[in-house]
């Protein structure tokens, strides 16, 4: 992916997010990419309240995402 535009890349991992959270059950159809992304934004302000390191979460978000698939 290290050829594409910037804008391209974006409109990937936005549509991975999509596609796993309509895994996970959420029904995302009626929102936008701007809404999607402040999602995004609101969800990594939260977990750096808590003072977790970038490796610390990203291991609590896989292990959450692995149980929740269960």
């Amino acid at each position: 992916m290290c050829f594409l535009s910037d804008g391209k890349k974006e409109q990937i991992y936005i549509a991975r997010f999509r596609a796993e959270l309509v895994f996970d059950g959420h029904d995302v159809s009626d929102m936008t990419d701007e809404e999607i992304k402040e999602g995004i934004k609101n969800i990594a302000n939260k977990i750096g309240q808590f003072g977790a390191t970038v490796e610390e979460s990203a291991k609590a978000v896989r292990i959450l995402g692995t149980h929740s698939r269960l």
